[in-house]
């Protein structure tokens, strides 16, 4: 074991440690207080939140200086990420396809004579049998796709046939039949008095399997449930447990936005959402309006996040103490689309707009002008030094009423004569 001495005076080792050191030094935590207002608005749990980009290494080490276009690591371009660290060989003819469901796959076509186009539906062979879907994706699109999730080579199902008038006939009663097992199924847990919600049924397209799909909160023992339908159908029962996102992609509908919901159309992933992002973009915190079909918040809150945190970068933080003209006050309030900063003066109990450059004028020692005060803001969400002076004048106002309504019956039962026996 050597002495600390022998560490001491090597300079090569010194200069090692401390890179390590340097290397190893901790993030900033939810804790630590950010000093500018797009930090101080976003949680820690975004803060710190890993990667998940194409690498999947979740720690950035591609090797590029380029900003990812996944929004993930931060660190190097898609495309220098998939040249230098993945080999795609793949030279079959692959297509996509989207199963009952919205389920999306591969599927290899073999017969190089067979013309196909998007929308096509097809009769796909597989491991445990036969089944259908329709094409969603063609071409050197494909190639690219696989090439992003690092996928070649593996092994996939076979596009036997474009389906005939025949194998679409057989679709719509496979359809039908569908219906007709969601409503035996659903008959049986409730008989069974199981905790769980059904979602879908789906027959294999050789009827060689029945799958059913359901949520539930925890772990369900569905064995016997399993055996009394494999009686009813004979055929092999499967079940299989699932998400609520996962359940209103495999339903789909139509969002408020008047399109398909995103989970059915484009998302690949699903990314975990809470009310730090609302509060980041100025949104009413209204349960009813952020929630979607699933009952999560909105996978939409998402798309313009990064804009809303850049834009912020040139605000003051909120609760900064800034000295106008009106007097001493705190920023309370941002227009992030019309560059306007709102100022609360509680000695005056009223609240002032300054633009971005009349508050960097303010800074300076300069007097603004056009400066206007109102009575109350037009807020997107009350502050807490609103709240608490809505909270003072509703309570001064309930003594006051009280104490009025005590003395009007006290009044009214002194005038109040006394009824005497006749």
């Amino acid at each position: 074991m050597g002495s600390p001495d022998k560490h001491r005076n090597n300079p090569a080792q010194t200069r090692d440690s401390n890179e390590k050191t340097l290397h190893n030094k901790p993030k900033k935590g939810p804790s630590e207080s950010p000093s500018d207002l797009s930090e101080q608005l976003v949680a820690g749990t975004l803060r710190t939140r890993k990667s998940h980009c194409s690498h999947s290494c979740g720690k950035g080490n591609c090797g590029a200086d380029d900003g990812c276009a996944t929004g993930g690591c931060g660190k190097g371009s898609l495309l220098k990420m998939i040249a230098n660290n993945f080999e795609y060989k793949d030279k079959r003819d692959i297509v996509e396809i989207t199963y009952e469901g919205h389920r999306r796959g591969f599927a290899c076509v073999e017969d190089k004579g067979m013309r196909l186009s998007l929308r096509d539906v097809l009769i796909v062979k597989h491991g445990n049998g036969l089944d259908w879907a329709s094409i969603s994706m063609m071409g050197s699109l494909v190639h690219a796709k696989r090439k992003a999730k690092r996928l070649s080579g593996e092994e996939l199902p076979t596009v036997l046939r474009v389906a005939n008038e025949g194998d679409i006939k057989r679709i719509e009663q496979t359809k039908a039949s569908e219906r007709q097992a969601y409503s035996v199924c659903k008959t049986r847990i409730e008989a069974f008095e199981l905790p769980m919600e059904l979602v879908d049924a789906e027959w294999q397209f050789d009827h060689k399997k029945l799958t059913f799909y359901f949520t539930a909160d925890g772990r369900v023992d569905f064995r016997e449930l399993v055996r009394d339908l494999a009686a009813i159908f004979n055929t092999r029962i499967e079940l299989r447990q699932i998400a609520v996102r996962d359940a209103a992609k495999r339903l789909g509908d139509v969002g408020i936005c008047g399109l398909e919901l995103c989970c059915t159309t484009h998302l690949g992933r699903y990314e975990h959402i809470t009310l730090d992002h609302v509060k980041i973009q100025q949104i009413p915190a209204n349960p009813s309006k952020l929630s979607g079909q699933c009952g999560r918040l909105k996978c939409c809150l998402l798309y313009e996040i990064d804009t809303y945190v850049e834009g912020l970068k040139r605000f003051p933080p909120i609760t900064t103490e800034v000295k106008t003209p009106s007097g001493i006050g705190t920023v309370q309030k941002i227009d992030l689309f019309k560059d306007i900063i709102w100022i609360y003066y509680p000695d005056l109990s009223s609240w002032e707009s300054l633009t971005l450059g009349q508050y960097k004028d303010v800074l300076e020692g300069k007097i603004p002008t056009s400066v206007r005060v109102d009575e109350e803001i037009p807020a997107y969400f009350p502050s807490e030094l609103q709240q608490e002076e809505g909270r003072k004048r509703q309570k001064e106002k309930a003594d006051s009423n009280g104490g009025e309504g005590k003395a009007k019956r006290e009044g009214a039962q002194k005038r109040k004569p006394k009824r005497g026996k006749k």
